[in-house]
């Protein structure tokens, strides 16, 4: 059961990242891990650098398509990582940041064998949350 909770994860978060990279985004990197927790996509476009938190729900959800599980707590925890990251990267510290939340939907695929799930990009939501001490 893990492993296939794994395998979800991991397709929904390459959706996103294609998504990215169809609109121009560079992939710095896939889950960054830090003491706090793990970035799944830091990105950047032009003078923005985003860090990325994809959640993936079957259809019919209980939290909002995952919205609801990036709660306070967790944006605590993104955004320590996100700093630790930059501290680590200061090259990229002039960018402007931003947390975005990216929301796929899965569900079983009963046409083709080629792969097990098909995803859906359900929205993406940029800015979803903003640091209190941002100036």
């Amino acid at each position: 059961m893990a492993s296939e909770k794994i395998a979800i994860g991991q397709g929904g978060e390459a959706l996103v990242q294609r998504y990215l990279l169809q609109q121009g985004w560079h992939i710095h990197q896939k889950n960054w891990h830090s003491r706090w927790g793990e970035i799944d996509i830091i990105a950047q476009c032009d003078r923005t650098l985003a860090f990325v938190e994809v959640k993936t729900r079957k259809r019919s959800g209980w939290d909002a398509g995952g919205v609801m599980a990036v709660s306070l707590s967790k944006q605590e925890k993104l955004i320590k990582t996100a700093v630790l990251f930059l501290l680590e990267n200061p090259e990229l510290n002039e960018l402007n940041c931003r947390f975005d939340i990216a929301l796929v939907s899965y569900s079983l695929n009963k046409i083709t064998k080629e792969s097990k799930y098909d995803f859906l990009l359900q929205d993406y939501l940029e800015n979803a949350f903003i640091p209190e001490n941002s100036y």
